[in-house]
């Protein structure tokens, strides 16, 4: 927004007040006055000198009119000498002489021109334009009411030009907080609303006596975000950031949401969002980035519209690196057909929503409103670039890209046809077919399903609510669509490499209000269960071998590190070991080995403790008759560790899980089983 006609009109005309100039936080006020508006005013047809004045960091009004004073003299200087003199010594060799001459001090004092007082005003001359910055962060050092004190005495009794950069929310809230506290301190509480009604406050009189006008600054995002963009001197980043689809996810016209609105208008966040997606940017395979058909332009684009979220809620401290509230077991899912709903929107939002802090419970589902489901775009987390934004962890590729193919079920470099069905279904409706396409489209949809095509199990229970949902336009009855989902499921549990923790929280994550879904539901949690429980006989005996000959690599099964996923985090499988040879090994344990076991019982026992698995403790019962016989008073390097670290922790492990399970469960005996 081009506000410089606003602020000549003010300037030439008789003012009897302030004009501020209010706008968003980071949304880039001082920057276009300073940067913009102040040149034009100073090499335009009536050429105007402006200083901008910060009061961030004044304790004393009694500060200002030497802040005013610095600034012109700077300024001064700069213009006739391009910075070569610095002003400062100046100053300060003025003051320094004038201490050198104590008889001189009796008859003339100099020090309000050069220190504090409102003296400084009259070196100054009066058609300069005084503009006012970081007003916000004097308020904490200073009260409001004192600094537009301040401002009222240039206006009004020395009639100067004066602008005022501020955020107007955060100046009003101040005055809210200042009148409420001057109300309970001094006022009856009865007698509090007949002097607000009669009276005006203190806000109204700032508005009125101090400030004569009041403008609001938007920036041109879309401009600012196309120089942005550019300024990196990379013709493909440039191509595939300028077209419009990437574009539209920084354009705050797309939004009536206002409070999602000013976080747009924030260049800082911006700037960000843009140069955390171009480091990832020169990792990526960027072929044919600019053809909108391809698969790569598909896979860019949700990466994009990711980081871009990501960006955005952590800069508004919505989100942290330890802490993603859900979105990493989130995953999208259509509960049932509404047909009853007479606007045919799956994904309605509240434009005038004010803000976009909410309770965790609907926090993932209005983050995928906000930043996917108005675009029509399907959410897929990337753990990877979000340690990366959350906590600049290095970008792994390779595992981006594998999550973007699984997502969008990419065969020999194309989308598979079932997919892009049933995104279309999920994120632009299933009205978007004619009626010749929806039998056509569901049938093939149905096959891939029969046929085990899908890569996740989240996509068969969405196929699943849709072939239910429409079931007479296959046509199938609900039995042969129930075999079809059963012997899909089967081929993609047999196919898949593991079933990951994330794997198995979306599924337990997914809705089951009706007949259809609670089967589709359980129907997958049955293949997650029988596949765990295969992958577990193999596991065990790896686990036993490890603990027997490699107790590091042992652990890191459990707490991660080394290139691997952390296995089994609410599922018990410890107590499985041969606790017998267990409490053999830790008779002969090295200084290392009792130190990695102390990290697997804090992690696993500690903080990230799970009741699902108290079972477990067999395991720590096993280890702890082990420790039993040892000899610790000899002189061992492991000994003094295991009774500084291993026990004390090892018992407290021990005393949790006992608190969480009932009498009934403590069985005789199970350490020896």
């Amino acid at each position: 927004m081009d506000i410089y006609n606003n602020i000549v009109s003010f300037l030439e005309m008789e003012n009897t007040g302030a004009l501020l100039i209010v706008g968003a936080w980071g949304s880039g006020k001082t920057y276009h006055i300073e940067n913009e508006v102040f040149k034009r005013l100073r090499t335009g047809g009536n050429p105007r000198q402006c200083i901008r004045v910060s009061l961030f960091g004044v304790k004393d009004t009694a500060d200002i009119p030497y802040r005013v004073f610095q600034a012109f003299t700077d300024q001064e200087v700069s213009d006739m000498t391009k910075g070569k003199v610095n002003w400062d010594k100046i100053r300060d060799w003025s003051n320094r002489i004038y201490n050198v001459f104590p008889k001189f001090k009796e008859f003339v004092d100099f020090s309000p021109l050069f220190t504090k007082g409102n003296a400084a005003y009259s070196l100054i001359p009066k058609e300069i334009v005084i503009c006012f910055d970081d007003i916000e962060r004097a308020t904490e050092t200073l009260n409001i009411n004192d600094i537009l004190g301040a401002v009222n005495e240039l206006v009004e009794n020395r009639h100067f030009k004066v602008l005022l950069i501020a955020n107007k929310e955060y100046i009003d809230n101040k005055f809210q907080k200042a009148q409420s506290k001057s109300d309970n301190d001094k006022v009856e509480p009865d007698k509090q609303k007949e002097l607000q009604a009669s009276a005006k406050t203190e806000k109204d009189l700032f508005y009125e006596k101090v400030v004569e006008k009041t403008i609001v600054f938007e920036p041109d995002i879309l401009a600012i975000y196309q120089g942005l963009v550019s300024k990196y001197g990379d013709e493909s980043f440039s191509a595939f950031m300028l077209i419009s689809g990437q574009q539209a996810v920084v354009d705050p016209a797309k939004t009536n949401n206002k409070a999602y609105k000013k976080q747009l208008l924030n260049i800082r966040t911006l700037k960000f969002s843009i140069e955390h997606f171009y480091q990832l940017w020169k990792l990526v395979d960027t072929k044919d980035a600019s053809d909108e058909k391809s698969v790569n332009y598909h896979k860019l684009h949700n990466y994009w519209l990711f980081t871009h979220a990501i960006s955005m809620e952590q800069k508004i401290d919505q989100l942290k690196y330890e802490d993603d509230r859900g979105l990493s077991k989130s995953a999208n899912i259509i509960e049932r057909i509404m047909l009853e709903e007479p606007e045919p929107n799956l994904f309605e939002i509240d434009d005038e929503e004010e803000t976009i802090e909410v309770a965790d419970t609907d926090y993932v589902e209005s983050f995928k409103k906000r930043h996917f489901a108005r675009f029509k775009e399907v959410f897929v987390f990337y753990k990877s670039i979000y340690d990366f934004i959350t906590a600049s962890k290095p970008l792994d590729i390779a595992s981006i890209d594998k999550r973007a193919e699984e997502t969008f079920n990419v065969k020999n470099g194309a989308v598979h046809e079932a997919s892009e069905i049933l995104n279309t279904l999920l994120t632009k409706g299933f009205w978007t077919y004619t009626n010749e396409e929806a039998p056509q489209k569901l049938s093939i949809l149905f096959s891939v399903v029969e046929n085990g095509e899908f890569n996740d199990y989240v996509s068969y229970y969405n196929a699943a609510v849709f072939l239910f949902g429409f079931k007479n336009l296959i046509p199938k009855t609900e039995k042969e669509i129930k075999d079809a989902i059963s012997k899909g499921l089967s081929i993609l549990t047999n196919r898949i490499p593991e079933v990951s923790f994330i794997t198995k929280s979306q599924v337990d994550m997914l809705p089951a209000d009706e007949n259809n879904g609670k089967w589709v539901k359980q129907e997958i949690q049955n293949n997650i269960n029988k596949r765990i429980q295969e992958d577990q006989k193999k596991d065990i005996e790896e686990l036993n071998r490890l603990f027997e000959t490699d107790i590091n690599a042992f652990i890191a099964r459990f707490i991660g590190g080394n290139g691997n996923v952390i296995m089994y985090f609410q599922t018990p499988v410890l107590d499985k070991l041969d606790l017998k040879k267990v409490g053999e090994r830790v008779q002969h344990l090295e200084p290392s080995d009792v130190m990695q076991l102390y990290s697997l019982i804090n992690f696993r026992y500690g903080n990230a403790f799970n009741a699902n698995i108290t079972s477990e403790l067999s395991f720590l019962e096993a280890i702890n008759k082990g420790i039993d016989t040892l000899d610790l008073e000899k002189a061992l390097m492991s000994n003094q560790l295991m009774v500084k670290y291993l026990k004390p922790c090892l018992d407290k492990a021990i005393e949790r899980i006992n608190k969480c399970i009932s009498p009934i469960q403590k069985l005789p005996g199970r350490e020896g089983d």
